[in-house]
C-alpha cells in the first residue's frame, strides 16, 4: 500500500497504554494506517473542518481518539457506540483525553505511578502526555453511546466520516443486541452482518457522508448500494472508501 496522507515516523507517543488506556479484550490499531484512512476519507469529503466523525465498531475508542488527536484542524464532533459495555467505559476514558482536564488527570494518574514505583517507563509516559497535550487545541465535542451497529442507530447527527474497523478475527467478533452472544464467526455470517451494518450507516447518512471501513480480506459485502471510490489492500486488511447512494 502506497501511504499518501500520513508520513513515516515514530509513533510510540499514541501506544496503548502508554498515555491512552488500554486493556485486555480491547482492539488497537495501526496509527498511521488509521490516519492515512481518515485522511483519505476527508480528500473525498465535502466539508475540510468542522468534521462529524463517528466510529459505529469503537471498542475502546483508541482509533478515535488518536484521529482527535492528530487532526485538531479539521475535527469537531465525535460519535462512538460499540454494543459492549465494557468497551464504551474504555472509550470514555480515551476520549477524555482529547480535553484539557482529561489529559491533566492522566498526567496526575501518570505521575503517581512514577511516584509509587520510580520506574523510567512511567517517566516516558510524562513526556508522551505531555506531547500529546501541545497537540490539543481546544475541547472536542465527544458523544459516546451504546448501539447494535446492525440495528437502529440513535445517532444526534449527520456523521461527514463514518471509519470504523469491523469485528473480525480471534480478539473481538460481532455481538447484536437482544442476545449479547458472539455470533458463530462464519463468513457468510459475517458478510450478512456487514450488509446489515452498511444498510444501518445508510439510514443515518446523506449523500455527503463518507466512510472509510476496514475489514478482513476475506470479507465481501454487497456494494449494490454503495459508491466505492477505493479499495485499498494492506496486509490482512482491506479497508473501503465510498459514499452511500441515494434516489
Amino acid at each position: 500500500m502506497e501511504y499518501r496522507f500520513c508520513e513515516n515516523r515514530n509513533w510510540e507517543d499514541f501506544a496503548s497504554g502508554r498515555v491512552l488506556y488500554g486493556g485486555g479484550g480491547i482492539p488497537n490499531f495501526p496509527v498511521r494506517l488509521v490516519n492515512e484512512m481518515y485522511r483519505r476519507a476527508l480528500s473525498f469529503s465535502d466539508r475540510k473542518n468542522g468534521i462529524t466523525l463517528y466510529d459505529c465498531c469503537c471498542g475502546g475508542g483508541y482509533a478515535l481518539t488518536v484521529l482527535g488527536l492528530l487532526n485538531q484542524d479539521s475535527i469537531r464532533h465525535i460519535m462512538a457506540s460499540d454494543i459492549d459495555e465494557n468497551m464504551l467505559e474504555a472509550a470514555r476514558r480515551n476520549l477524555s483525553l482529547l480535553s484539557l482536564s482529561g489529559m491533566e488527570q492522566r498526567l496526575k494518574e501518570l505521575a503517581a505511578l512514577h511516584e509509587a514505583y520510580g520506574k523510567a517507563s512511567h517517566a516516558q509516559a510524562m513526556e508522551s502526555a505531555l506531547r500529546l497535550q501541545a497537540l490539543l487545541e481546544g475541547e472536542m465535542d465527544c458523544c459516546v453511546f451504546r448501539a447494535d451497529v446492525t440495528g437502529t442507530l440513535p445517532v444526534g447527527r449527520t456523521p461527514d466520516i463514518i471509519l470504523t474497523d469491523i469485528p473480525y478475527g480471534d480478539l473481538v467478533d460481532w455481538k447484536q443486541d437482544g442476545t449479547g452472544q458472539e455470533t458463530e464467526g462464519t463468513e457468510k455470517q459475517d458478510d450478512l452482518l456487514l450488509d446489515r451494518m452498511f444498510e444501518s450507516l445508510r439510514g443515518i447518512s446523506d449523500e455527503h457522508t463518507v466512510f472509510a471501513v476496514s475489514m478482513d480480506k476475506k470479507q465481501k459485502p454487497d456494494t449494490a448500494g454503495l459508491k466505492i471510490l477505493e479499495r485499498v489492500n494492506v496486509g490482512k486488511r482491506r479497508f473501503l472508501v465510498g459514499k452511500f447512494l441515494y434516489g
